[in-house]
Formats: C-alpha cells, sequence, structure tokens
C-alpha cells in the first residue's frame, strides 16, 4: 500500500474508456474490445519500441476458474536487443501499466461473470523458436526485475504458470531464474512435456486456447489471430513509432490522459444530471 501511494500507482491510466488504447493485445472480454497495440497518437515511444522487440503477448480470454489467460511467446523475443535497446525502467514502467489495466479493469469484469471475487491470472509461456539467443545474462535482468516488482508488490496474484516448448538448454536459465522466485510461485509454475496441450486443456476450454497450443480457438476474425507477433509473422510489421508518440514517462502522453480525465468528469456529471432530474 505504501507502494501504490508513494508511487500514485491508482492513478496509474488505463485503457477501455474508449479514450486511451490498449497498450497489449486483448481477446475476449467486453469491457474492452479486441484489440492490438497499434500506433495511435498518444501512446509513449518506448512502449511501441519495448513492442519492437517482443515475440507477442496477448490477454487471451479466460480458463475454467475465471482467471484471465495471459499468453506470451517467449520464444520469439529478440532479448539481445530488447536489452540493449530499452531500459529495465522502461520495461517495469509498462509491465506495471499493463498490471493495472488488468487488475482494474479486466479482473473486474471476470469477477462479474462469476460472481466471486477474481484476483489471480493464468499464464503461458510458449518457449517455441527458443535459442541460445535468448540466454542472455543482461536481458535476464529484466526478468528478475519484473519477479521483483509482481512478488512485491502484487503477491499472490499467480493462478498458474505453464511452461511448453521449453528446449532442453532451458534447463539452465531456469536454475537462474529460480533462484529469484519464492517458493510459493514456485509451485505454481509447471514445466510441461509434449503432451502439454492435455494438462492445458484440463485447465483452459478449447475455445479459449489458441489451436498452436492445442485448443481450437483462432480469433480469425481479427489481424494476427490470438497471440498476434511480428516476429512469429502473423503480422507484417511491428507497430511503427511516429512523431505523435513522444517518449513520456507514462504510457500515454499528459494530453492524451487529460482527455480521458476530462470524458470520464463529463460522463459523471452527465449521470448525476440524469439522477437528479427527476428531483429539480
Amino acid at each position: 500500500m505504501e507502494w501504490r501511494m508513494a508511487n500514485k500507482i491508482d492513478e496509474v491510466p488505463i485503457a477501455g474508456d474508449g479514450i486511451l488504447p490498449c497498450i497489449y493485445p486483448v481477446r475476449g472480454f467486453t469491457s474492452m474490445p479486441d484489440s492490438n497495440l497499434e500506433t495511435v497518437p498518444g501512446i509513449s515511444e518506448y512502449v511501441l519500441r519495448i513492442a519492437k522487440y517482443m515475440g507477442g503477448s496477448c490477454l487471451h480470454k479466460v480458463d475454467r476458474e475465471g482467471c484471465p489467460l495471459y499468453i506470451e511467446r517467449l520464444g520469439y523475443h529478440d532479448a539481445k536487443k530488447l536489452a540493449t535497446f530499452t531500459t529495465i525502467e522502461e520495461v517495469v514502467n509498462y509491465h506495471i501499466a499493463c498490471n493495472e489495466f488488468l487488475h482494474r479493469k479486466i479482473m473486474g469484469e471476470c469477477t462479474e461473470r462469476v460472481g466471486h471475487i477474481i484476483h489471480k491470472e493464468t499464464v503461458i509461456f510458449d518457449c517455441t523458436n527458443m535459442g541460445w539467443n535468448q540466454f542472455h545474462m543482461p536481458a535476464l535482468q529484466f526478468i528478475r526485475a519484473i519477479a521483483d516488482i509482481d512478488q512485491k508488490y502484487y503477491p499472490e496474484t499467480m493462478n498458474k504458470l505453464y511452461l511448453v516448448n521449453a528446449p532442453s538448454a532451458f534447463v539452465m536459465v531456469w536454475k537462474i531464474v529460480k533462484g529469484w522466485l519464492d517458493p510459493g510461485v514456485i509451485e505454481k509454475i509447471h514445466i510441461l512435456g509434449k503432451d502439454y496441450p492435455k494438462v492445458l486443456l484440463e485447465q483452459i476450454p478449447a475455445e479459449n486456447l489458441p489451436d498452436f497450443l492445442g485448443g481450437t480457438c483462432t480469433c480469425s476474425h481479427i489481424a494476427g489471430g490470438c497471440v498476434p507477433s511480428h516476429m512469429a509473422k502473423t503480422l507484417p510489421v511491428a507497430p511503427e513509432i511516429t512523431v505523435a508518440n513522444p517518449n513520456v514517462s507514462g504510457v500515454y502522453t499528459d494530453e492524451l490522459v487529460e482527455k480521458s480525465r476530462k470524458a470520464a468528469e463529463a460522463k459523471k456529471a452527465e449521470a448525476a444530471a440524469q439522477g437528479t432530474a427527476p428531483f429539480a
């Protein structure tokens, strides 16, 4: 709580109001239309720069418990360039903004759907295409920083984490990463073998699991499919950085955030006026 207050985390702006665009792909929720990260004026330059070196990710529907499902194509990350052309501070700020959107917007919807509080997510890391280039120590420090944030300030928010299609060399990296994780987190991590579709389908309905992971979902209605990735060639290119995307400290420019704030105030005033009109 002290961290949230000191860093004004509750004031971190989140998408879903029709003005602030999503900062990572979303599928299967009513509170946020199916969207990709796109070149939209007002998104910070560093958000688009991070995406340039990422292998692809998506907040993709829900599991059988009603928890949101996050999928990341870990094996397609350009780890060396990510560590070279972005900073840990930028990646951590981006991660916090993604977390706030997940917890304040998406989990609220999930809670309404099932009728009880949902405060955890299920995660799949797909290691397809992973090679020695991902095992880059400076890039691993980014993982350590993110894990540190999640364990300190978003504790007990992971339901389960599945690692699939991991190469044998991953064992060496896992020995390093495991040392940074709390025992309670390690217990929720499942490194699956070739029969991983069977295990995933026990947790996730087939219609909510992408076909490349053993499900039946394709998200053919939107560019990039279930987990859009220019690295995996499901999208032609990464979002372009333009002059309308200045490098600011937050994920959105102050101008866009102010526009969102004014729209929210106008909506609140309109609702209040409608509520008091009969008594005027």
